[in-house]
């Protein structure tokens, strides 16, 4: 985890976070859990599993664990932005451009 140099500028405290949620989703790779993996599993899977990590980062903080808590979100958050990757391949090339076309207008 790298600090911001100025914890009250909320992009700088967005870009450190989204860089940890790069670097979990880059370690979850690196034990298997990739594009063909990631192929294989359902929608209700990838609901499932988010739920599951959201119960114990809610476990953690009533146990007095912040930073437990905390690891769990980075977590919830690098499996959300795969289910969005699984979701991008099985949409096919075009797509994005539809999206960020939709989101604009």
């Amino acid at each position: 985890m790298v600090a911001p140099t100025d914890p009250n500028d909320p992009n700088e405290i967005t870009a450190c976070v989204l860089d940890e949620v790069s670097a979990e989703r880059a370690r979850q790779r690196a034990k298997g859990f990739d594009a063909r993996w990631d192929g294989k599993i359902t929608p209700d899977d990838w609901h499932n599993n988010i739920a599951a990590y959201l119960g114990w980062a809610r476990c953690m903080l009533g146990m007095g664990s912040p930073l437990k808590a905390r690891r769990r979100m980075i977590q919830v958050a690098a499996m959300a932005v795969a289910n969005i990757e699984s979701l991008d391949r099985r949409l096919g090339p075009g797509h994005l451009e539809r999206f960020i076309g939709d989101i604009k207008s």
